[in-house]
């Protein structure tokens, strides 16, 4: 378990700004969320460690999306879910071609998406 690296948790509080409502309660609490890095290649993504598989807490749902290029070029997509309680779940990176990631990106390289 660890604390969020500053990318992680700028990255997240963009993420939650899309919802005000959900940010103003979360982003708060973003200095003090433990972290445990998943394994996924060394594609970034992390599970908050309240939602440790064995507790029994599940997915609920995506609160935002989003993509920006890797340093070498290559897509990455993230999802930023929360579990059934609307409490942070994980943040799932996903880069196109399953190489880890480089570097988390500056917020201006990145787009999120509109969620409907």
């Amino acid at each position: 378990m660890r604390l969020l690296k500053s990318g992680e948790s700028a990255l997240i509080k963009a993420l939650l700004m899309t919802n005000s409502k959900l940010a103003e309660v979360i982003v708060p609490t973003l200095n003090t969320a433990l972290v445990e890095d998943m394994d996924d290649g060394g594609m970034g993504s992390l599970r908050f460690t309240s939602c440790a598989a064995d507790s029994g807490i599940r997915l609920g749902r995506t609160v935002a999306e989003a993509e920006f290029l890797d340093e070498d070029g290559v897509p990455v997509s993230v999802e930023l879910n929360l579990d059934e309680h609307s409490q942070l779940f994980e943040l799932d990176v996903w880069k196109f071609d399953y190489s880890p990631l480089s570097r988390w990106p500056d917020l201006g390289q990145v787009v999120i998406k509109e969620r409907i």
